[in-house]
Order: C-alpha cells, then structure tokens, then sequence
C-alpha cells in the first residue's frame, strides 16, 4: 500500500519502530550517565621512602646538603602496593623544598621524585602544605604531653609524645606521572621525622639560624578518579537487559 511520496507502509512501520527505539534508548543512555555518579574510589597504590632531611630557617634540604637534590631508598616490597612495588629496595632523588617552593600555595616543581629504576616514572610537586598547628607554643618550656607546634609561616608540624620523644611532619601533593603511558594521577604525600626530645630543642636551634638533620620516612598514596561499584554496574546491566527486551517486544507487536 502506498502512503505518498513513495512511502510503503512497511517503510512506515520501519519508520515507527526505530523513532519508539530511540525514545527507549535514549533514557537508557541518561541512565547510565546518572548511575555513574554512585561511584567508589579505587585502590590507591602506596609508596613508602626514607632517607636523611635537614631542617632550616630557609627550607627543607634532603641530603646530600647543598646540592638541591637528595636521594632516597624505597622500603621493601611489603610496604609498597599497586605500580609501586616493583620500586622496591630501589633508588632515587628528591628536590629540595627551598625558599622557590612557596608554603600553602599552588606550586610547580617537575621531577620532585625520580627513580633510578624507572625513569618514566615521576612526582611533580603542586603543593607544599601549610602546617596546622597554632604558633603559640613553639617556644614555650615543654611541660605537656601532646603540645603542638608550627612555627609561623612553616610547613612543620611538630608535636610531643609520651617518653620525651618528639615528632615533625610536613606534608605535600602533587600528580604522578607516567611519562610512557600519559597517565597523571593525583598523590598526597606525609613525612616523618623521630626526634629524642621534646621538639622546643629543634625550633631553638632553627629559630637560631642553626639546621636540625635527621633521618625521615615519607609514604605517598595516589587518589585516582573514582568508578563505579560493582552493584551500580550490576544494575546497569540489569536496566539495558530490560531495554533490549522492550524493544524486541515491540517489534513482535509490529
């Protein structure tokens, strides 16, 4: 039967059927898009390095002194997880943190982590994090158990702990990348140094132009883009499931 303008009813039919698909597949499509967002963030690799800093009135210096760069060993494969594991017990270098790096403010310092082992593997730097304790007790005469400390402007956290024993953290952010793969992904950073003592001995000596020099450990967790739980992909599969059926359905009907 002719419809006009050459159009067959078959044609017609065609014609209806794929408009009915189109109106089913496109929620389906914005289903997708919005289950999407119940998401769960995936597993973020861990990397574990120690080596020797110095502490000073004009920044951070990982040793050797005076270089600008320090060098680092990463800890046992036991410590390591994901794309760091095969670092283990290897080398590297680090930058030091001097007056260019800037505390508490957007930065950019490339190739803050290099390793020997796998040089397309690096830390850039985009943040060196303020310290968050008040500034009131730097120099106070160390008395309590859990005092705090940042001196002004400073990157340090330094704390007192039971037994006379003190500890300085900083911590850092940045993105890791794989130079043979493209791939950026975000990393926060904290290190950690044990002092003998209550910490008012270290900002004594750095309030007094001197350098404190200890041995520190640092561990890095990268914190990749989330994706989706395996019930929401369950669900989705379910749902497309659903349409195929509705649209096979129709077209037994047509």
């Amino acid at each position: 039967m002719k419809l006009g303008t050459g159009i067959t009813s078959v044609h017609f039919k065609n014609l209806i059927n794929q408009r009915t698909q189109h109106k089913i597949i496109l929620p389906a499509i914005l289903l997708v898009i919005a289950c999407s967002a119940a998401s769960l963030p995936v597993r973020a690799d861990t990397l574990v390095v120690s080596g020797t800093v110095g502490i000073s009135n004009t920044g951070i210096d990982f040793l050797p002194s005076g270089t600008g760069v320090g060098s680092f060993t990463v800890a046992a494969a036991g410590f390591q997880t994901g794309i760091f594991v095969p670092l283990a017990l290897t080398d590297g270098t680090i930058k030091d943190l001097g007056a260019a790096v800037p505390v508490g403010v957007p930065t950019t310092l490339s190739s803050f982590l290099v390793f020997a082992s796998n040089p397309n593997l690096r830390f850039d730097l985009t943040l060196l994090a303020a310290g968050g304790y008040p500034s009131t007790n730097c120099g106070t005469v160390p008395a309590v158990v859990g005092q705090t400390c940042t001196p002004s402007g400073s990157a340090l956290n330094l704390v007192n702990n039971p037994g006379g024993t003190s500890t300085l953290t900083f911590a850092v952010a940045g993105n890791v990348v794989n130079t043979l793969t493209n791939e950026v992904t975000p990393f926060v950073g904290t290190f950690t140094s044990q002092f003998t003592g209550p910490y008012q001995g270290a900002t004594a000596t750095i309030g007094a132009g001197g350098t404190v020099t200890n041995t520190f450990s640092a561990t890095f967790a990268t914190t990749p883009s989330a994706v989706p739980e395996p019930a929401t992909m369950l669900l989705l599969g379910t749902g497309l499931c659903g349409v195929r059926a509705a649209i096979r359905k129709r077209k037994k009907r047509s």
